[in-house]
């Protein structure tokens, strides 16, 4: 079993959230009181990372500014992503202030309600199966517009599949990937330059890796979230008033 005191965390939040058609950056809109961002720090920081990288771009200043106004007691640093290429792209600018191994959480400044228990059962599954990267999933009524899990017969994942490119009987999947991840920081530095853009956004996609990981022979895994609400995101209005409603009725 790897050292458990290798963590380190990556929060993806360059993003300018288009949909939210706001001059600030989508991470810092605030759901029930408190901006996403803070969400995500705050159920990151029981379980003592040895270094969380938050990837900033759009109007970053105003991001990085409000975090250090607020989390000066974790080891946070900034990584910059000037040219929003994707979250493989995004990953890789925060890799050279890694250090060349441990275990590495990536997960997403604007999905607010994942719980310290869900990624702290993460992690640990990813240790006990020893895989080279471990996905968080997620078994969804309504899976459209999300990537699919194809899982081999041993149960370990084969690839995620995106909806445009998913067949009718792949469509019918109704395990979906959640934008969370472990990976072993040096498999993930091995196979993050072979990540290519050939596809219609022309973004380089994190999700490639698993399948490049596989055709190097190494496992990938999957643990299904309990409660599927965790990995809601917001990109719009409408999502986050979507999520609000979710708060009011958990809280009543």
């Amino acid at each position: 079993m790897r050292n458990n005191e290798y963590k380190y965390a990556i929060i993806l939040s360059a993003g300018k959230g288009k949909r939210m058609k706001s001059i600030i950056p989508k991470v810092l809109h605030r759901l029930a009181g408190k901006s996403l961002i803070d969400w995500v720090i705050e159920t990151l920081a029981p379980l003592k990372f040895e270094k969380i990288i938050i990837v900033v771009g759009f109007m970053r200043e105003q991001l990085i500014a409000h975090i250090e106004s607020r989390w000066e007691n974790l080891n946070i640093e900034f990584a910059i992503q000037d040219n929003l290429l994707g979250t493989a792209d995004a990953v890789e600018r925060a890799l050279p202030i890694l250090p060349k191994h441990g275990d590495v959480i990536v997960l997403c400044g604007d999905v607010p309600s994942i719980t310290t228990k869900t990624l702290e059962k993460l992690f640990e599954f990813h240790i006990s199966q020893n895989a080279s990267a471990t996905i968080l999933t997620a078994i969804v009524p309504n899976p459209f517009g999300y990537g699919r899990i194809l899982r081999n017969p041993d149960g370990s994942v084969e690839s995620i599949v995106e909806q445009r490119d998913a067949t009718d009987e792949q469509s019918k999947i109704n395990e979906i990937n959640s934008g969370t991840y472990v990976f072993k920081i040096d498999d993930l530095c091995s196979v993050i330059d072979e990540i290519d853009n050939n596809n219609s956004q022309n973004e380089y996609y994190l999700t490639d890796a698993v399948q490049i990981l596989n055709e190097n022979g190494k496992k990938v895994s999957a643990l299904t979230v309990d409660n599927f609400w965790e990995i809601e995101g917001v990109n719009s209005f409408e999502q986050l008033e979507k999520l609000e409603r979710q708060y009011e009725k958990v809280s009543e």
